[in-house]
């Protein structure tokens, strides 16, 4: 432009010399400061674009730098997950089935070390594999269940997941393994729990037939024991029959616990007695086994605080392992049981002639779910849930290596009377003279569809002098109840039409007072719908087969409670 304007008025410049000179040189200067600073402009365009792309690329690399860092710790994360998963977790290549890498689960699965596996091939562990247009992996996923053979031989049940992958370009199979054999374990357990539910229900109707005619048998026996001058033999005779009339009542009693769960209540245990017990049940199989059972108890044992269901159920399990023990044998089997005290605590001691149990074993032996049994002849649960019982205690189970052979399982449990059992034993002073001032003559009245239970209460109650009243329906007792009042009730809990429970919440909108002089007999205890119901109302209970000091003991408690409204007596029953 500045070139144009020189040449535009070049006509007029050139008559100028000096004017001409001056323009010329004005316009190089201004040509020359455009140049540069066109050459300016250009190098900072350059410089900034330069900036721009170095920026640029250093971003790339941070962001390379995060992406790389973020991949490393997602590597690091699945490596901390693969190795500490519980389950069996498997890399296979997808052609040649070879192990390419496994986790410690799955070392513990297949039996064998990291080295040793990677150096084998799928078909090893799992030779039932079989190719199929759709591949391996396709078939293998197919099966509900298969069975892995483990380093040492031995066969597991398992469960297979899994899916394709590529590691480091090399295409792989990842799979999981599950093992079944702790699935079908408590699949096990549940159909056991399923059996011994529906056992309690049977067992608890048959303890009530089978308890109404021992009631029958063992009060009429002990009422003609107190009552009658009798010759001595015939005296030792029925004696006899009571023993054995009260010892089918304890069994009765023993199946009903076995078959019953019950919430832990820990009261003033005597050892011994549960010994007795447990041994009650297992007389008859040790007899016909020919197993000898010696029995070396200590006479002066304290009572312990603990819950008697459970350290009962630690000795059935002792028991029962010990048998099982001596069965295998071939030879005569001996079960030697001792307790004594030891210090603070007081020991029990169970051993048996068997072979015992291998040094390699002995550590496990205590594990859920292991078992030196055949499959189905053991769960591998008893041992493990009586340690826990015992620990729970604040005591100790464990295992002895008699130097004759063997096996002898030990447990230890503390010494300990609570401060209200020393409390109620100064107190029992004070209430019996409370009760001796509340015995008094009392009208009761006795409901029970079994008429021959009802009128030995009858008697029963005519002989420690009070009056009773029979009514074998809890609907007829209900419509006396009306017209009439009683200082007791004595009612069964399982009767047709009206059971005691029904009886029990009729009374208390009829007459809430009399409600609560009401005692339940009944001939099963540990049903837990029943001792929840007693338990809700807080009536006292009489359990079957009774006694009359039992009756006597429990009508003078009540009596003590609620002291008898009325003073007349009478020797005769009321029908």
């Amino acid at each position: 432009m500045l070139w144009g304007v020189f040449h535009a008025g070049y006509p007029f410049l050139y008559r100028f010399e000096e004017l001409f000179g001056v323009g010329f040189f004005v316009s190089a200067v201004l040509q020359l400061f455009i140049a540069v600073s066109m050459i300016v402009l250009a190098l900072e365009e350059v410089r900034h674009t330069h900036g721009l792309v170095a920026q640029n690329l250093f971003e790339q690399t941070r962001a390379k730098e995060k992406l790389a860092l973020r991949a490393k710790g997602a590597e690091t994360r699945y490596q901390s997950l693969f190795q500490q998963a519980s389950q069996a977790i498997l890399i296979v290549h997808a052609q040649t089935k070879r192990l390419m890498e496994l986790n410690p689960a799955a070392e513990r699965l297949l039996g064998v070390d990291r080295e040793t596996a990677l150096q084998k091939s799928l078909e090893e562990y799992l030779p039932s594999i079989q190719s199929t247009d759709g591949g391996w992996l396709a078939s293998l996923l197919s099966k509900r269940t298969l069975s892995l053979r483990r380093g040492t031989g031995r066969w597991v049940p398992v469960e297979i997941t899994g899916a394709e992958v590529e590691i480091e370009g090399v295409p792989a199979c990842q799979l999981f393994i599950q093992e079944l054999t702790e699935r079908a374990l408590l699949e096990q357990q549940l159909r056991q729990s399923e059996k011994l539910a529906a056992l309690g229900q049977m067992i608890s109707g048959v303890a009530h037939e089978l308890n109404n005619p021992l009631t029958v048998v063992k009060g009429y026996l002990e009422l003609i024991l107190q009552t009658h001058d009798l010759p001595a033999e015939t005296r030792a005779g029925l004696e006899k029959a009571v023993h054995e009339a009260n010892r089918a009542a304890k069994l009765v009693q023993n199946f009903l616990n076995f078959a019953r769960q019950h919430p832990q209540q820990r009261t003033a245990v005597e050892i011994n007695e549960i010994i007795h017990r447990v041994m009650d049940l297992r007389k008859f199989s040790m007899q016909v086994s020919g197993v000898d059972v010696v029995l070396e108890l200590a006479d002066d044992l304290p009572k312990i605080q603990a819950d008697p269901d459970q350290i009962q159920q630690v000795l059935v399990v002792l028991i029962n392992n010990a048998f099982h023990a001596i069965s295998g044998t071939g030879r005569h089997g001996r079960l030697r049981i001792t307790s004594r005290r030891d210090g603070e605590r007081v020991q029990v001691r169970v051993q048996d002639n068997g072979p015992g149990v291998p040094p390699h074993l002995e550590k496990r032996i205590f594990e859920p779910f292991f078992t030196t049994k055949e499959v189905g002849a053991g769960t591998g649960l008893g041992l493990s849930i009586a340690y826990s019982m015992i620990t729970e205690h604040k005591g100790r189970l464990f295992l002895e290596h008699p130097p004759e052979g063997g096996a002898c399982f030990v447990f230890e449990l503390p010494i300990s009377v609570p401060a209200e059992l020393a409390a109620e034993a100064g107190a029992s002073t004070g209430e019996s003279e409370l009760l001796r001032e509340a015995l008094r003559p009392a009208r009761v009245l006795v409901i029970d569809d079994e008429e021959l239970i009802a009128e030995l209460l009858s008697e029963i109650l005519q002989i420690i002098g009070h009056q009773p009243t029979i009514r074998n329906s809890a609907i007829d007792a209900l419509d006396l109840l009306k017209r009439q009042s009683f200082d007791v009730i004595i009612s069964d809990m399982r009767m047709p039409q009206m059971s005691g429970a029904e009886f029990h919440a009729a009374l208390s909108r009829q007459n809430p007072d009399l409600a609560r002089r009401i005692i339940f007999l009944t001939g099963d205890t540990v049903s837990e719908e029943v001792v929840k119901f007693l338990k809700s109302t807080g009536n006292p209970h009489l359990a079957k087969p009774f006694q009359l000091d039992g009756v006597r003991k429990v009508i003078d408690e009540l009596l003590a409670r609620f002291p008898p409204a009325t003073t007349e007596t009478g020797t005769k029953a009321a029908t």
